[in-house]
């Protein structure tokens, strides 16, 4: 019995050393998911102006040639009123609103993973992994539904490299979990960073979008 408690011990210890670095990586994308994009998002989602309206060029009105050289008078053209002008990035707060669901559901699940890696179990941490992953693929999924407007296309090409980044990292982390590989631990804490990287290029382009 004495010798199963130790091994018992020395394998949560490997387990909280090996998975500390996952356990940051995951924190601060949930950490940037929270406090910045979705304040950002917020601000498409709720300030988007709609399409714009621009009045149409009228032409000027022409005199016909004068027959006997009498002068008819101009027939006048008559003025067009304004239409609406096709606003193309009038789906944009829809588009914010899918990514702003999406990445709070992300948030959670990182936060999960933050929380339970190293502190409960490994199988627990195996979950919360499982769950990034698919939870993922569903926001890649909405986002292939959801085109991105053009006033939005750099934040969706940079969110798109975080999310691969993302689901490697979780399956990274549950190989490693599976085979108890502390570098494919430490590979997946690279790519949680990697992913976060590339979701605070998307933030900063977020904040400077003009979609209105």
């Amino acid at each position: 019995m004495q010798a199963i408690n130790n091994a018992r011990t020395i394998v949560m210890a490997w387990w909280t050393r090996a998975s500390a670095s996952l356990r940051i990586g995951a924190g601060c994308a949930a950490l940037l998911l929270t406090c910045v994009i979705c304040a950002a998002l917020a601000g498409i989602v709720s300030g988007h102006s709609g399409a714009t309206s621009a009045p149409m060029a009228v032409a000027t009105p022409t005199h016909a040639a004068a027959a006997t050289h009498a002068v008819r008078k101009a027939t006048p053209v008559p003025t067009l009123a304004p239409t609406a002008t096709a606003d193309p990035n009038a789906t944009a707060p829809i588009y914010a609103a899918v990514i702003q669901t999406d990445t709070g559901t992300l948030a959670a699940d990182f936060g999960s993973v933050h929380n339970d890696c190293g502190v409960q179990s490994a199988a627990t941490c195996y979950a919360d992994l499982q769950r990034v992953a698919t939870d993922t693929q569903s926001f890649v999924d909405d986002l292939n539904a959801m085109p991105a407007p053009p006033c939005l296309t750099t934040v969706d090409g940079n969110l798109r490299v975080a999310l691969a980044d993302y689901e490697q990292a979780a399956q990274e982390g549950m190989d490693g979990i599976t085979e108890s590989n502390a570098d494919l631990l430490n590979a997946s804490a690279a790519d949680f960073s990697a992913g976060t990287a590339a979701l605070g290029v998307a933030t900063t382009a977020l904040k400077s979008a003009q979609c209105n």
